[in-house]
């Protein structure tokens, strides 16, 4: 790679360089091999001065704040402290002031928290105590995740979240790149969940589940972040393709990963 191309920092370093040659002494695959720069991980993070993480992480877009009326509408549970309670206020309360009409645009994200809230309701007085008890995968995407996360995507038009096990498109695309006529077509690697457009196929995110938490360390959740991260970089490299590598646009684009455990779930970002 060219110098030119290559991320320099205030420092003189460039991100590339200390990457690389990072990477030529591990034995085992990590993330650095695809380039990933995970500010979660301490053995990436200690390659980098105080400065220089700073440096790094002041890139990464902030979270969009939300709107007022949406805060607004979820300030109303914050008191409630018992079934009961919570009960009460969904009874005599709205997601929407009384006098003003149903506005799908303005209102949707006030009432899809809401209905999450009224899924889980039923769960809370539950005397079998499902949601306490252990579960295969498939259990907690349609006893939790879907009313979460799948609904909360019903206003948009061009994106969809595609569950069970889909192949994703940007990794096929990587991994046929240089692939010759007599070949057989890689598949890409397979993920529980891929938020993809079913307009042009482009996909800007991907979820992966397991059917318990084990703590941050165990096996089962680390080599899942490592399977989740590896996509949603292929996923980046597509969506960079797309806006032909433009360095405004590219600066823009986030794909988000979700990293569902048993009842837990962790979110996480890549960005260029």
């Amino acid at each position: 790679m060219h110098q030119s191309g290559k991320w320099l920092l205030s420092s003189g370093s460039y991100v590339e360089d200390i990457i690389f040659n990072h990477g030529q002494k591990l034995s085992t695959e990590s993330l650095m091999h695809s380039w990933i720069i995970d500010l979660n991980d301490a053995e990436t993070t200690n390659l980098f001065t105080s400065a220089e993480q700073g440096e790094i992480r002041a890139t990464i877009r902030k979270v969009p704040e939300v709107s007022r009326g949406y805060a607004q509408s979820l300030i109303r549970f914050a008191q409630a402290r018992t079934a009961d309670e919570l009960r009460h206020i969904m009874e005599t309360t709205s997601f929407r002031p009384e006098d003003e009409a149903y506005d799908r645009e303005k209102h949707f994200d006030a009432e899809w928290a809401e209905n999450v809230v009224r899924n889980f309701l039923m769960d809370v007085g539950d005397p079998a105590q499902r949601l306490q008890k252990a579960h295969l995968e498939g259990w907690f995407d349609a006893n939790v995740w879907v009313s979460i996360i799948d609904r909360a995507f019903g206003n948009l038009h061009d994106i969809e979240l595609v569950r069970k096990e889909s192949a994703s498109v940007s990794t096929s695309a990587r991994k046929n790149r240089a692939r010759s006529r007599s070949e057989r077509k890689k598949m890409g690697r397979r993920i529980d969940g891929i938020f993809r457009s079913p307009v042009n196929n482009l996909e800007f995110g991907a979820i992966e589940v397991g059917k318990m938490f084990d703590g941050t360390a165990g096996t089962k959740r680390l080599n899942d972040y490592h399977k989740l991260a590896k996509v949603m970089h292929d996923m980046l490299v597509s969506l960079g393709r797309y806006v032909k590598n433009e360095e405004v646009k590219v600066k823009k684009l986030q794909v988000v990963g979700l990293l569902h455990s048993g009842r837990s779930c962790d979110a996480t970002v890549v960005t260029e």
